[in-house]
């Protein structure tokens, strides 16, 4: 697949996602959290050399999750929270509507 030259052309033509990256929760798996956890620690970990070396670290995101029904009830719930302060300190009506997709 990495010298396919046909797929490397459709992949260069996608437009990029701008939603973050998700994992399915059927792809889930106590291994693949361990791992997760792992990519994370190491990417903390090249943050702290570089910032040893005097250089600025870069950011480094954090590996993708999958996100549950509780995650979305969660965000939901902070986004009406949210526009419900906004319409009081702004004088307007809430918005009712849930949050953008893939909040």
């Amino acid at each position: 697949m990495a010298q396919d030259e046909k797929l490397a052309e459709m992949l260069a033509d996608r437009p990029k996602s701008e939603k973050a990256a998700t994992r399915r929760l059927a792809d889930w798996s106590p291994q693949v959290e361990l791992l997760s956890a792992i990519l994370n620690r190491l990417g903390e970990v090249a943050q702290a050399v570089a910032a040893l070396g005097g250089a600025k670290p870069k950011k480094v995101p954090p590996a993708p999750y999958p996100v549950t029904a509780l995650d979305r009830v969660r965000s939901r719930k902070r986004f009406q929270r949210h526009s419900a302060l906004a319409a009081r300190v702004l004088r307007r009506p809430p918005q009712q509507d849930g949050p953008p997709p893939g909040m």
